[in-house]
């Protein structure tokens, strides 16, 4: 996220996009990291899910959550698109 985008607005959506797409599969956690200029969200995901099937991430996956993500921080006021690699 560029610098100076609202931490909690950041926050919030990552914290979304989980729920959406993990609660009561995966279990997950989340570390914000505010020591760089641009603040982030780490998301660690457990690949097996609580009933016993393994997570299958393609690169069409990784593009869905960005959009969703992206979607989340548009909801809350940040202008967020969802691009195919980091734009700098």
């Amino acid at each position: 996220m560029p610098a100076g985008t609202n931490l909690e607005r950041v926050l919030s959506a990552t914290q979304k996009l989980c729920r959406e797409e993990f609660a009561l599969k995966h279990r997950y956690v989340m570390a914000l990291h505010t020591d760089e200029p641009h603040p982030h969200v780490h998301v660690v995901l457990k690949a097996v899910s609580e009933q016993g099937r393994r997570l299958n991430i393609k690169k069409a996956t990784l593009q869905e959550w960005r959009a969703k993500f992206a979607a989340n921080l548009r909801e809350q006021g940040v202008a967020a698109n969802a691009t195919p690699q980091e734009v700098s």
